[in-house]
């Protein structure tokens, strides 16, 4: 994979975050003890 610049690697690392924390909150039946350790 090319280097990428530290704005575009924070840039997709809060959008992977983000898209994470949606879907725990979308699936909040889902018990998600495993990601809390």
């Amino acid at each position: 994979m090319a280097e990428l610049d530290n704005q575009t690697r924070t840039e997709l690392e809060a959008a992977a975050f983000r898209t994470l924390v949606q879907h725990l909150r979308d699936n909040t039946d889902i018990q998600n003890i495993d990601l809390m350790n």
